[in-house]
């Protein structure tokens, strides 16, 4: 039987994505996996490989990756957990016997129904041999960053060498420069300006009106469409706003808009240094923006506030934006820095954000 790998997931390497595999057979929940301590992790998977096997569970032929299955993968990683380790681990699972359940959602019913089931068992054999120790939270009183925490991946290792000063000389000379945003005013009185994300498909006019509707159901010329448009927030000045936010759909099926923004958590993305500065262009300057936090977040209005009472608390936001990341980008942020967030649909649950940090501007 052929397995299917979903497209949505095409910005991961094809070690992840076999890897994800063996952790959509093993039935792992990411809701309790985040209840094992961190040093724990590592034999968590052990003993449930080892619990498949000795109580002969059936997996799954068809290896539908899930969004669970992915916050799990960058749970891993964000705790450091060797994940060729993990992938020996359930490599096991293999040699079980396998069902094929052939409709998708008859498949994820019966992925779910069974959490509970393995989960209890699971327990039950680690409580016996004492190999790991649970650290059960109570749900109520979790908070939504430790929520973002739990399904962030900060990788510490291989940070990119980032030459600022290389970047702004490569930067004043780029044709990006010349985007003749005049003539794009005269098509439409919204316009604001223009942003270029290297290496993906945004490279898009952005615009401006009096509310954050309009514009996900019309496009650029003003007629109905379900693409919509690139478009900032309507509380925001670009000139002087601490946090210019720009909106855009993730379509997953072309990847236009904001569709490949989800590639900025990719190692091969990041670890391309050209790839951290995006360009901006206005009617009267051209900017430079370094990125320093990209992550997925279920939705809130936290990360899209404009306005701030304080220092302390702008600092303590950008702090928190900084810590949400799946990839430390070791940029530091203070409170004179102004922002640009970019803001899509991961899935029907999340959002996929990016962060970057203005580094230069050039009148025109």
């Amino acid at each position: 039987m052929k397995k299917k790998t979903n497209n949505k997931y095409s910005f991961l390497s094809n070690f992840e994505i076999k890897l994800l595999k063996l952790i959509s057979k093993s039935k792992i929940d990411f809701n309790s996996l985040r209840n094992i301590k961190k040093e724990n992790i590592d034999l968590y998977f052990k003993n449930q490989a080892n619990f498949l096997k000795l109580n002969n569970e059936k997996g799954y032929e068809e290896s539908i990756i899930t969004d669970d299955d992915v916050d799990i993968l960058f749970y891993l990683k964000k705790n450091k957990v060797n994940l060729k380790k993990v992938y020996k681990y359930l490599t096991d699972i293999k040699n079980l016997k396998l069902v094929y359940y052939p409709d998708p959602l008859e498949f994820n019913y019966i992925r779910k129904n069974n959490y509970k089931k393995v989960y209890a068992s699971l327990l039950l054999l680690v409580l016996l041999t004492s190999t790991v120790f649970f650290n059960i939270n109570n749900a109520s009183s979790a908070k939504s960053v430790d929520m973002l925490k739990a399904s962030a991946t900060v990788i510490a290792n291989n940070k990119p060498k980032i030459d600022i000063e290389s970047a702004k000389q490569n930067f004043y000379k780029d044709k990006f420069l010349n985007k003749d945003i005049n003539e794009l005013i005269n098509q439409n009185s919204d316009t604001v300006g223009w942003i270029k994300v290297q290496n993906t498909k945004i490279d898009y006019p952005f615009l401006q009106t009096d509310d954050n509707e309009y514009y996900l159901n019309n496009s650029f010329y003003k007629k109905e469409s379900i693409a919509g448009a690139v478009f900032m927030d309507y509380r925001d000045d670009f000139n002087t706003t601490k946090n210019i936010i720009l909106y855009a759909h993730g379509r997953m099926h072309d990847e236009t808009l904001f569709g490949q923004l989800k590639y900025t958590l990719n190692e091969q993305w990041y670890s391309n240094e050209d790839n951290l500065y995006i360009r901006t262009s206005t009617k009267d300057e051209n900017q430079l923006w370094k990125v320093f936090s990209t992550y997925t977040i279920e939705p809130e209005s936290y990360y899209i506030r404009t306005i701030f009472e304080s220092d302390d608390e702008y600092q303590t936001f950008l702090t928190t934006l900084k810590e949400r990341s799946f990839h430390d980008f070791n940029e530091e942020l203070n409170v004179g820095d102004r922002i640009l967030t970019l803001s899509t649909c991961y899935n029907s649950s999340r959002r996929m954000v990016l962060h970057a940090k203005l580094v230069s501007t050039i009148k025109k």
